[in-house]
């Protein structure tokens, strides 16, 4: 199934299918498009990269990372009230325990439990069923 690309895409893509003729001359000329320097790539991935923008992070304030920051979406998660019933489990014991929980991920999961279990101890592969849903 075609997907068109959106009109303003549609602009852009035809510029650049016009200019490639002209790019590819001057490729074969030597004549490239200057690189940007280290500070020039800095200054925009710190401008537009999620990771560098605080307003995207907020402090952690419960558990083991309390005072690190985090995307607000991941805080939300770890700051989220429990969906843990204590009638239905018994939280005084501990029936596994491990290092590293990784959640989801699919066939990423796979390749990084090998590594948390040799860097770390133990990794518990979130996708099965824990012992307590047993």
């Amino acid at each position: 199934m075609y997907m068109p690309y959106p009109k303003e895409l549609e602009r852009l893509k035809r510029k650049v299918e016009k200019t490639r003729p002209e790019r590819i001359v001057k490729k074969r000329r030597g004549e490239e498009f200057p690189l940007m320097s280290l500070e020039e790539r800095q200054a925009l991935v710190s401008k537009y990269h999620p990771d560098y923008k605080e307003e995207t992070k907020r402090e952690i304030r419960v558990g083991p990372n309390k005072g690190d920051k985090a995307p607000h979406e991941i805080v939300d998660l770890l700051e989220a009230k429990s969906r843990v019933d204590p009638l239905r489990v018994n939280l005084s014991q501990v029936d596994h325990e491990t290092d590293v929980l990784i959640i989801g991920g699919g066939w990423c999961r796979n390749g990084c439990r090998p590594s948390c279990s040799r860097e770390w101890g133990t990794g518990y592969p979130g996708n099965q069923t824990p012992p307590w849903r047993r």
